[in-house]
């Protein structure tokens, strides 16, 4: 079972007699480029001014969430979500630059952010993983048509498992979980 995506399939040598379909799938399948930014914080300040921490914007910070809502615990935190091209800036610059721009970008949208001190701040930048180099699988034109469902299909005893490789859940955890248990399923099939 080869449940890596094709962006690291395309480094691996096989001595498989591929289609060729599939040769093109893994070596031509468009991957996003997002990643997330966590910050943690004193307290949940955005809620003193009504708001619950959701944001959605054309500013870097894209997409943010309340990554602590109705939990109980000491502190708070926000989850900013961001891709395209702002990953690449994002990408490039230390954690410390992207704490301070990101908070700059909270202050516009919400102005009681200017005074607020930010705690522990992470970045995941799948892109600059070694072992992804991208975030999740995304069609680009024309490859729905031409690549849809030839990412899971197995070849021989060889099974493809992975979100890239689902029909229903393609990009999500679930689908990766999905392929993962239903090449499992075609193995032991196969050895009963």
């Amino acid at each position: 079972m080869l449940a890596i995506p094709f962006t690291m399939l395309r480094d691996v040598e096989m001595d498989v007699d591929l289609p060729e379909i599939k040769k093109r799938a893994i070596n031509e399948l468009r991957y996003g480029s997002n990643g997330k930014i966590l910050m943690g914080f004193e307290e949940p300040f955005w809620q003193k001014d009504g708001n619950s921490g959701s944001i959605l914007t054309d500013l870097p910070l894209q997409l943010v969430w309340d990554n602590t809502y109705l939990q109980q615990v000491k502190g708070a935190g926000l989850t900013m979500y961001y891709g395209g091209s702002m990953s690449r800036v994002i990408g490039s610059m230390s954690i410390e630059q992207v704490g301070t721009m990101m908070m700059e970008h909270l202050a516009t949208v919400w102005p009681s952010f200017a005074n607020v001190t930010r705690g522990r701040t992470e970045r995941m930048h799948w892109p600059s993983y070694p072992y992804v180099k991208a975030s999740y699988s995304a069609y680009g034109p024309g490859q729905w048509t031409l690549f849809y469902g030839t990412e899971g299909e197995s070849v021989g005893n060889l099974h493809f498992a992975g979100e890239h490789c689902s029909l229903q859940h393609k990009g999500y955890m679930n689908g990766a979980a999905e392929t993962g248990r239903y090449a499992a399923e075609k193995i032991l099939a196969a050895m009963a």
